[in-house]
């Protein structure tokens, strides 16, 4: 759980757990998908309203836990991509890189 996010962070439910089948099913489509897009998807499957920030946690807890052979899931303004392009993860990875820096020097300035 993160400090003033708590509405946000807390731990998947088992409810939650429940839908992360669904989830990964709408990422192996092998397309964009964008969290409006999963909610339909696992609202008609397994009966359950999920809203964004959820979605958001669900994607971490399946980037963390959750091995997928050879494909790594990166996000994008068009949603979510489960990838196996190298060139995509690359990218992505440097954009992590580029965002922790750029926490690292907010969180510096405030010493």
């Amino acid at each position: 759980m993160i400090i003033g996010f708590e509405n946000y962070t807390y731990d998947l439910t088992h409810q939650e757990e429940g839908c992360l089948d669904s989830v990964i099913d709408c990422l192996e489509f092998g397309d964009w998908i964008s969290n409006r897009e999963i909610a339909r998807y696992v609202r008609r499957h397994v009966d359950i309203e999920l809203p964004g920030p959820r979605i958001r946690m669900i994607i971490h807890h399946l980037r963390i836990c959750v091995n997928f052979p050879d494909k790594k899931i990166i996000a994008g303004s068009r949603g979510y991509l489960l990838t196996s392009d190298q060139k995509l993860i690359e990218t992505y990875v440097q954009s992590l890189n580029e965002r922790i820096s750029s926490i690292e020097s907010v969180r510096n300035s405030m010493k």
